[in-house]
């Protein structure tokens, strides 16, 4: 078979991935017995919880159908990768964005530490659909994590992921709200949240490591009770932006603005411009990204109903005034008990990842898919029994 004919065969298969099936498979609670890994990094801490109460998720609206990808710049990336537990292992898995198609997968090795049980994990990617990062946290009693590690993964054009290598990295205990790579995977940004619950937040920072040399750039955000949220490159690669958290001792949370960091070529090179730029109070949101040219933000608002009921809603909202631009999905479900419910709505709505177009969206509302142009498809991203996923394009 020549080159030419492979990929007009491959070409065809991913065509043909896109059908939407008929039914979905209804989500799962956790089996019983089995350590929480509730924390999901894109929405913030959250802690672990175990059901074990059967999830019976009765779809009532849910939007069908998807777009052939674009072609040219606004292309869907061809992979995903997505990291979930079979049993006591995690695996990051490279999945085909057609269908979400296994084309490789790596163990990731996960920190033990004495009295800890409670390991999560996320994932970050490059604009180049090459390079990705696997993190991997182990937290025990409030008010955060014990540890984090982060692995880096470079996958081939095939698919196939190669040998992770750990990147040099010390949280100092504190919670990570978000990671992102830049777009040629050389620099990671990483942005700690210190949303401490006893007490009044304290201010937050983003770190910056360069990935040849493992230097180090530290940059204060805020004061006391602003966090940085998960950053985004811009498109020049020195250029970080990301939405600013308001928490109140209560535990209520809004976005309050849009801020950038001019990142020096290299450490030392003097003090970065830090600008804000919008004032958006925006409330109701648990989670949002922004996309690489700054000018949307993505988010995810997800409330209880009545009775066993909930509603689950992904937003692109303007990053200059916080409104609404359109709502990309609505999902209504009936869960098997109110609790369900609601542990639900705290696992399972978040925005996980936008490609460089901003065109194509990985989320969570209930069920893990993409969002292409406002047309949803469900795609495998969590073991069977996960209530949510980790995966980044």
């Amino acid at each position: 078979m020549t080159a030419v004919e492979q990929r007009l065969r491959e070409e065809l298969r991913r065509v043909a991935g896109q059908v939407e099936p008929t039914r979905l498979r209804p989500l799962r609670a956790p089996a019983r017995g089995r350590a929480g890994r509730r924390w999901l990094f894109p929405a913030g801490a959250v802690t672990g919880l175990a059901a074990a109460a059967a999830v019976i998720l009765l779809l009532t609206s849910l939007a069908t159908g998807a777009k052939p990808a674009p072609p040219a710049s606004g292309a869907m990336p061809r992979y995903y990768v997505s990291a979930s537990d079979t049993g006591a292992k995690l695996y990051a898995y490279v999945r085909d964005s057609a269908g979400g198609r296994v084309t490789g997968s790596v163990r990731v090795p996960v920190q033990v530490i004495r009295g800890e049980s409670d390991t999560t994990w996320s994932v970050a990617a490059a604009a180049d659909d090459r390079h990705f990062v696997i993190a991997t946290a182990v937290g025990g009693d409030l008010p955060g994590v014990s540890a984090v590690t982060l692995f880096r993964m470079v996958v081939s054009a095939s698919g196939q992921p190669g040998r992770l290598a750990k990147i040099g990295f010390d949280n100092h205990g504190e919670p990570v709200a978000g990671l992102a790579l830049s777009s040629d995977g050389g620099s990671l940004a990483v942005s700690h949240a210190r949303e401490f619950p006893l007490a009044q937040p304290a201010a937050s920072s983003v770190d910056v490591i360069d990935l040849a040399t493992g230097a180090l750039q530290t940059f204060d955000i805020g004061a006391n009770g602003y966090s940085a949220g998960v950053p985004q490159w811009g498109s020049d690669g020195r250029t970080l932006m990301f939405p600013v958290w308001y928490t109140t001792t209560s535990g209520a949370r809004s976005i309050t603005s849009v801020e950038t960091i001019h990142v020096p070529a290299s450490a030392g090179a003097g003090e970065s411009l830090q600008e804000s730029l919008f004032s958006i109070p925006v409330r109701g949101i648990s989670s949002a990204i922004l996309t690489a040219d700054g000018k949307h933000l993505v988010g995810s608002s997800c409330a209880p109903g009545q009775g066993n009921t909930a509603t689950a809603r992904i937003l692109e909202l303007s990053a200059t005034d916080g409104h609404v631009v359109r709502v990309l999905r609505t999902q209504r479900a009936r869960f098997a008990s109110q609790d369900v419910a609601q542990q639900a709505v705290a696992l399972t709505c978040s925005v996980l990842s936008a490609d460089p177009s901003g065109r194509h969206l990985l989320t969570q509302a209930f069920t893990f898919g993409r969002i292409d142009d406002g047309a949803f498809r469900a795609l495998p991203g969590a073991s069977a029994d996960d209530l949510y996923a980790a995966a980044a394009w």
